[in-house]
C-alpha cells in the first residue's frame, strides 16, 4: 500500500493524516512519522503496515493515559482499568488484539513518588507547588 500525501491535521496537534491509495486515512503521531520515517510516495508492507498501527494504538493510549491523570488524580488500578477498557474497545473495532498496557523497563519507572524519594522534596518546598 502507498502513502498518497500527508498532511497535518487540522483538529488535533501533533497529529499527521495519510491518504492512502486505496482512499483511506490513516491518523498516526509526530512520533511515528519520525520513527518510521513515512513520506509521501513510501511503499508499506503488510508487515510494516501492522507495526505502525499498533504503534499508533499504543501512543493513542499513552494520550488517553495522560489526559485521564490530567483530569483527575487515579490509582494504579484505576488508570489501568480504564485503560484495558479503552483498548479492549479499540481492538474489538479494528479487530486486532490490544497492546499490552505495560511497556518493558526496570521496575523503577513504575514505582511512586513516595519510593523515588521526591515526597521529601516536595514536603521541603512548602507542599503547595504541584509537581510536574
Amino acid at each position: 500500500m502507498r502513502i498518497d500525501s500527508m498532511l497535518p491535521s487540522k483538529r488535533v496537534r501533533g497529529r499527521w493524516l495519510c491518504h492512502m491509495e486505496d482512499g483511506s486515512i490513516l491518523r498516526v503521531g509526530e512520533g511515528e512519522v519520525a520513527s518510521f520515517a513515512l513520506h509521501t510516495g513510501m511503499e508499506l508492507s503488510t508487515e510494516i503496515l501492522a507495526a505502525l498501527n499498533s504503534a499508533t494504538v499504543r501512543s493513542t493510549l499513552r494520550e488517553k493515559a495522560l489526559a485521564l491523570i490530567a483530569a483527575r488524580p487515579l490509582s494504579r488500578k484505576e488508570l489501568v482499568d480504564k485503560l484495558a477498557a479503552k483498548a479492549e474497545g479499540e481492538g474489538a473495532r479494528s479487530g486486532r488484539p490490544p497492546p499490552p498496557l505495560r511497556r518493558p523497563g526496570p521496575p523503577g519507572l513504575w514505582l511512586g513518588r513516595r519510593k523515588r524519594g521526591l515526597a521529601p522534596l516536595r514536603r521541603r518546598a512548602g507542599g503547595i507547588a504541584r509537581s510536574s
